[in-house]
């Protein structure tokens, strides 16, 4: 019963205030740019 409640809170807390990934594009002089939009279609730069 108790994993049940926890499972459900889990579910209805969830990350709902989560902000998006953000991802990096090469910017104005070789600099790296910062983007918020998730569906982007721009090359990513990898920061691994």
């Amino acid at each position: 019963m108790a994993r049940r409640i926890v499972a459900a809170l889990k579910r209805a807390i969830g990350e709902h205030d989560a902000e998006p990934q953000v991802h990096f594009h090469q910017g104005a002089a070789g600099q790296p740019a910062v983007c918020h939009v998730a569906n982007c279609t721009s090359p990513r730069l990898d920061v691994a």
